[in-house]
């Protein structure tokens, strides 16, 4: 397990890659599970990138409502051997799934005036992070 401060308009080093954030001017949609762009207004300060812990949950982005982070691995079918990936956290509250869902609360809206893009780069040297979900 492993617990690293975001750093934003930069590279935060996780366990087999690493997240890039950076302000963009204009909202575009992801290419893939693996980046988003969030309202950088709602971003927490302390947000956290790390491994799951007992007691996580998310709001999944056009979803019906809160979840446990199991419950929702589990509805996607999420091998448990995958179940390690990187995570967008504020406290026990996940923002991001990385290769999964965004948090509805930092769903970009006609109020938003700041976007980051966060995306994650695989580290092609100790091999890649299989799991998207």
């Amino acid at each position: 397990s492993f617990e690293t401060p975001l750093v934003r308009g930069g590279e935060t080093l996780v366990p087999g890659g690493r997240l890039l954030a950076a302000s963009v001017r204009t909202f575009t949609r992801p290419a893939d599970a693996y980046s988003v762009c969030a309202d950088a207004g709602k971003l927490p300060l302390n947000t956290a990138v790390r491994t799951r812990r007992e007691g996580d949950w998310i709001f999944p982005l056009g979803g019906p409502g809160c979840k446990s982070l199991s419950d929702y691995l589990i509805d996607r079918k999420c091998p448990r051997s995958k179940r390690d990936m990187p995570l967008l956290c504020d406290g026990s509250e996940v923002l991001w799934v990385v290769g999964g869902a965004l948090s509805e609360r930092l769903r970009v809206d006609e109020k938003t005036k700041d976007i980051i893009s966060i995306c994650f780069e695989e580290d092609r040297e100790h091999g890649p992070y299989d799991g998207r979900y």
